[in-house]
């Protein structure tokens, strides 16, 4: 191949893999890292101790650091520049990847030794990142500054300090502030009860390790009050004692902030009505940790029903009488459209045409789920003979078709409903008006 053609496919994003016989070619690595900084793992060893190559590479991908040459990962400007790279990513997916044990793999993690000793090169890596602190050297992780600003940036940075430092009041009181769970990390402060409060403030999470307190009615307050709301997992009402499980204070507050921590109060609060009405005013699906009993009652189940939730319809967590409601299910449709309820209907609710003709408008396709015996329903094919032909399942359509043909009169599709209906009207009133003359003749007789 001419390194013309090669040079062309590099700029058009094509990767260096594909030309082995240019990888110690200068000018086309330089467009190839260019592109994609990670095609430096295939340029020749000559070119990755190449100052200028490493440097366009990590400009493009901060990760190229890895590919460059040991002499190069402990070049102060070219790490420093790398340093710089990783100040505009706003996310752990940009500035690393996670190796098998989930752990982030951050630029610094590939530098020299020396590197990882140099103060001014640490101190920008953990203001940048805090948790870059667990590549220093054990020297640095002993440095209060250092170690303070990790912290100030990250607050589980805490973990990668020195043993001396993770006992400085004022180094933990900052990793605290910054995310609560740091106080795990420095276990000889969860006997202070001003910290305790702080982390469980910062971030609830803290709440499910520190057994002391589960029982502490303000604490639990605090942990229960700061879960996230709409999400069903970590809730720390979960770690709260059996007796504040049963504290209506505590269990108010946390049905109000996550509907779901229903899921672990106490069964007779599961069974009251103020408390399982405040939970499914937060999440309408928290119904589904109400008792059998509130399941059926139908204020309870069609406010439930009547929430917009991202979950689903709450309509599939009440009791299964409900599958059998016209009414509930229309609601349900109407807040929440999804086949699902459909599913969950009764075999008579199937066929009727109100339903399916709210789910049609709903969901696209929807009459492919029909059954085949609504298929032979005389109300359904009439109903479906003045929609659009393509929307009707393939193999229902010469029962529509039939239907058409046998029409003597011949209007505009929008109209039909109208003459349809018109005419069903007016069989009906000749009907109570033969009726009605039948009944005169049997009089006068």
């Amino acid at each position: 191949m001419s390194k013309g053609k090669c040079i062309r496919s590099l700029i058009a994003g094509k990767s260096l893999k594909l030309f082995p016989e240019f990888v110690d070619d200068k000018e086309a690595v330089l467009i190839a890292v260019q592109k994609n900084g990670l095609n430096l793992r295939y340029a020749s060893a000559q070119l990755k101790d190449d100052e200028e190559v490493v440097f366009f590479a990590i400009k493009e991908h901060i990760q190229a650091l890895e590919f460059a040459s040991h002499r190069l990962k402990g070049n102060k400007r070219i790490v420093m520049a790398c340093m710089r790279q990783q100040q505009v990513y706003t996310s752990y997916t940009h500035m690393g990847v996670a190796n098998d044990n989930g752990y982030l793999t951050l630029p610094i993690h590939y530098t020299s030794a020396i590197i990882k000793a140099d103060r001014d090169v640490i101190m920008a890596a953990v203001g940048i990142e805090g948790l870059t602190l667990r590549f220093a050297s054990e020297n640095l992780q002993s440095n209060k500054e250092i170690v303070m600003r990790a912290v100030r940036n990250s607050g589980t940075a805490l973990e990668y300090a020195s043993d001396a430092l993770k006992l400085n009041e004022e180094i933990v009181t900052e990793a605290i502030k910054q995310d609560g769970m740091a106080l795990s990390f420095s276990p000889t402060y969860m006997g202070r009860i001003d910290l305790c409060k702080l982390a469980v403030q910062s971030n609830p999470r803290i709440f499910g390790v520190m057994n002391y307190y589960h029982d502490d009615k303000e604490i639990a307050l605090l942990a229960v009050g700061n879960d996230p709301s709409g999400s069903g997992e970590d809730l720390m009402m979960e770690f709260v004692s059996d007796d504040l499980k049963k504290d209506r204070d505590v269990v108010m507050k946390a049905v109000t902030t996550n509907g779901f921590s229903l899921a672990f109060v106490d069964e007779s609060l599961q069974d009251d009505e103020t408390v399982v009405t405040a939970a499914i005013n937060e999440n309408g699906r928290s119904l589904q940790f109400a008792s059998p009993r509130l399941k059926k009652d139908r204020g309870i189940v069609m406010t439930a029903i009547t929430q917009d939730e991202e979950t689903g319809p709450a309509i599939l967590d009440a009791d299964p009488s409900f599958n059998n409601d016209r009414d509930a299910l229309m609601s349900a449709i109407e807040h929440d459209g999804g086949e699902d309820i459909y599913e969950y209907a009764s075999d008579r609710c199937k066929m009727d045409l109100g339903l399916i003709i709210m789910l049609y408008e709903k969901e696209e396709g929807f009459l492919e789920k029909l059954p085949e015996e609504a298929w032979t329903k005389p109300n359904i094919i009439d109903w479906a003979s003045h929609i659009p032909e393509e929307d009707i399942p393939e193999q229902y359509r010469d029962k529509v078709r039939k239907l058409k043909s046998i029409e003597k009169i011949k209007l505009p599709g929008a109209l039909k409903p109208q003459i349809s209906s018109y005419l069903g009207g007016k069989t009906r009133r000749m009907k109570r008006k033969n009726k009605s003359k039948k009944s005169k003749r049997q009089k006068r007789q």
